[in-house]
């Protein structure tokens, strides 16, 4: 007998109250700071978006690693070229976290509006931010790469062709502009959580083994 379960969510993000109403207007990029997870198409996706509206922010939070693409060292010494930049031009509207875990991970998606996550990791298949991001009330943005376009439904947010900056920030700009759209998602994607990927879905799918 086969089973097929996708990972849940932690159970402690079910104790957290999400208010739609007290996010920011604020973008997060979430995963280890490896060139395939699609980092620096963010960043230059971050100029364009900081540059267009002042009101927007960024988070980023993860650590170097390295990829078939590029090592760890190099990985380190391009995104700090790129932030540094990017945090002399536009100060603490964009800010670099480190790794981080439990309550500021937690925190981070919790005012967030929009998670994005351009990949084309080799062996992506359904990364736990984007379920962790969707629990807690983000509209998703990611690429058109491997599973991705058959996870993401057009109720979650939007799948974007691989290392395209600009397909990133017109579709921030667009969710922005549009915050009927944006809350939807927002409510979809919690909800969708609830249903498939929560704790007590996964023990009840091995209940059935």
């Amino acid at each position: 007998k086969i089973l097929i379960l996708s990972n849940p969510y932690p159970r402690q993000l079910d104790l957290i109250d999400v208010d739609l109403s007290k996010k920011k207007k604020q973008i997060l990029f979430l995963s280890n700071i490896i060139y395939s997870k699609g980092i620096f198409t963010f960043l230059d996706a971050s100029l364009q978006l900081l540059s267009s509206d002042k009101n927007v922010s960024i988070r980023i939070a993860g650590v170097p690693m390295s990829d078939e693409f590029m090592s760890k060292v190099d990985v380190k010494l391009k995104f700090d070229k790129y932030y540094g930049d990017l945090k002399v031009k536009f100060g603490d509207r964009i800010k670099y976290l480190g790794g981080v875990l439990g309550d500021i991970k937690n925190e981070l998606f919790n005012e967030s509006s929009i998670f994005i996550l351009p990949t084309f990791y080799t062996s992506e298949a359904l990364p736990i931010s984007i379920i962790e991001s969707m629990r807690l009330g983000n509209a998703i943005i990611t690429t058109e790469h491997n599973y991705l376009p058959h996870i993401v439904q057009k109720q979650m947010g939007f799948i974007v062709k691989k290392n395209s900056s600009s397909a990133i920030a017109e579709r921030v700009i667009e969710l922005f502009n549009n915050h009927t759209l944006l809350h939807s998602m927002q409510l979809y994607n919690i909800q969708k959580a609830i249903d498939d990927y929560s704790p007590a879905n996964y023990e009840r799918g091995l209940n059935l083994l």
